[in-house]
């Protein structure tokens, strides 16, 4: 009987060496539990508060005579209320317990979409997960779009189309990504996005559709045509190695169609190990014996993983015994031994 190997372990293990950590304050793509509908939920006051003041109210000293945790107090003027009303034209916000050398949370002179719950009197603190949504761009500090989640995922779609900076365009798609579901209005100006110029605004347009609009089938195949494009004019130092394309190789690995075999073929040569391992067990997850020959071509692939779960799903395709299907551990230990055996065994296939 062949050995059950869980089909996403592998990319775990590469999606996480992927991750970098997300800018203090401000929410990071795929937060878990920490979709927008709930922050809504769980804030006293939404608002957009531009901030005024930055006041370090304390802090200890570590034995090597560096600052340790300290406490900030974060002054804001409140422009816009999305749910709540301040008490005042400006709150305080606290942060405690906050590493001293990483400096404000929030900078000041610049406008940021807050998730609030109520100390005292007009008192706050961030909520734990996603306090931060994202940094507010000065056009819309006078919009009015309406009030509650709608009215920001509104706002946002506004700035994203208004906006001819990238860095705040991202702000926005990382904002829309936090959504459980997106608007008929969201997903019209998120599809036009993924339509347009190949970048990273249009890869992020497409993975938010993805996990937002409703039609994850559609918009994964979409990906998975633009991703061999989008890394032929990428640098890898950048782009894909963001945190906010980050989801990227899970999408990648989710179920896929069947027409999406040949991209997943040629992803499985990408430059980034994630993509390339996600590609891998996107083709598993299929089951195609029409992957066979592509599948004894990576036996020799220059990365193990790939070459791995090569063998697996030959193995899970072509109903092969134990013998043929090793867990990694063993695999890695006598690689030449497994890449041997299939390969004989689809020579024997072929007289």
């Amino acid at each position: 009987m062949m050995p059950t190997v869980p089909k996403y372990a592998a990319i775990l293990v590469a999606v996480l060496a992927l991750l970098s950590p997300p800018v203090a304050a401000v929410a990071s793509v795929g937060q878990p539990s920490g979709t927008v509908e709930a922050r809504f939920a769980d804030a006293d006051l939404v608002c957009v508060c531009k901030v005024t003041r930055s006041i370090q109210a304390g802090g200890t000293i570590s034995p090597n005579d560096n600052l340790g945790q300290t406490e900030y107090l974060i002054l804001a003027k409140v422009t816009k209320s999305y749910k709540g009303l301040p008490p005042a034209e400006e709150i305080q916000i606290d942060f405690r317990d906050r590493n001293a050398m990483e400096g404000d949370p929030l900078a000041v002179g610049i406008a940021y979409t807050l998730f609030l719950r109520k100390v005292s009197e007009s008192r706050y603190q961030l909520l734990p997960v996603g306090g931060a949504a994202m940094k507010t761009l000065e056009a819309q500090l006078s919009m009015g779009r309406g009030q509650g989640p709608d009215g920001l995922q509104q706002e946002a779609i506004y700035s994203l189309a208004h906006s001819g900076d990238l860095a705040d365009q991202m702000e926005s798609l990382d904002l829309l990504s936090q959504y459980k579901s997106l608007s008929p209005s969201a997903v019209a100006a998120l599809d036009q996005v993924s339509s347009g110029n190949l970048g990273d605004a249009a890869l992020l347009s497409t993975a938010v559709l993805f996990s937002g609009s409703g039609e994850p089938s559609k918009y994964r195949s979409r990906l998975l045509a633009m991703l061999p494009a989008y890394e032929a004019g990428t640098n890898t130092s950048s782009g894909l190695m963001s945190d906010k394309l980050s989801e990227i190789p899970s999408i990648v690995a989710s179920d896929s169609n069947a027409e999406d075999l040949g991209n997943l073929e040629t992803l499985a040569d990408s430059r980034l190990s994630a993509i390339r391992v996600a590609a891998m067990i996107a083709i598993r997850g299929q089951g195609s014996p029409e992957a066979v020959p592509f599948l004894v071509g990576k036996l020799d692939s220059s990365d193990p993983q790939v070459a791995y779960e090569a063998v697996i799903t030959l193995a899970e395709v072509t109903h092969q015994d134990a013998e043929m299907a090793p867990g990694m551990g063993p695999f890695l230990k006598n690689r030449l031994k497994y890449t041997e055996l299939w390969k004989a065994w689809f020579q024997s296939q072929r007289r």
